[in-house]
């Protein structure tokens, strides 16, 4: 199991988002880098986030979900950027 687990709702009907791709960034030599990417399932989630060989440095971290657009799966349009 990833170090990192994320779950994501369509906040408008409580489901599972579907189809968002998202990634985890660190901070590193003043630019953030990618540690790992993916694309929720069915659930919501994304299986293996991160390789269970990657260590998650001390320091800073984000979640970059890209919420903008249409809601993959769904009839609608994000109101998030």
């Amino acid at each position: 199991m990833s170090q990192i687990t994320t779950h994501i709702l369509a906040t408008a009907d409580g489901r599972p988002a579907e189809g968002v791709s998202l990634a985890l960034q660190v901070w590193q030599n003043e630019v953030w880098t990618d540690l790992g990417a993916g694309v929720t399932n069915s659930d919501g989630s994304v299986v293996g986030l991160l390789a269970d060989d990657v260590v998650v440095p001390a320091g800073r971290s984000r979640l970059v979900c890209e919420t903008g657009g249409s809601v993959p799966g769904q009839d609608q349009t994000s109101f998030l950027p």
